[in-house]
């Protein structure tokens, strides 16, 4: 679907550690890392990375995604 202009959106639910983000970034672009809150708290917390939103955020752009989206799910609905 790349190939077809379609943008992939990994999110911090799923992914579970910087590492395995930058893979990610290697065979998607473009890519947006999608920053899951629950009630402005990041839904998961990555090994050696400040569970900060903002360090969270810093750490996917670091690894080269093209954007960050941030969700809310405490606000969905």
């Amino acid at each position: 679907l790349v190939e077809c202009g379609a943008t992939v959106i990994a999110g911090l639910e799923t992914v579970g550690d910087p590492s395995t983000l930058a893979a990610i970034v290697r065979t998607a672009r473009p890519l947006v890392f999608s920053l899951d809150l629950r009630a402005g708290r990041p839904m998961r917390a990555w090994p050696g990375v400040d569970p900060d939103p903002i360090a969270i955020a810093d750490a996917a752009l670091d690894v080269g995604v093209d954007r960050v989206l941030v969700l809310d799910v405490a606000r969905v609905g």
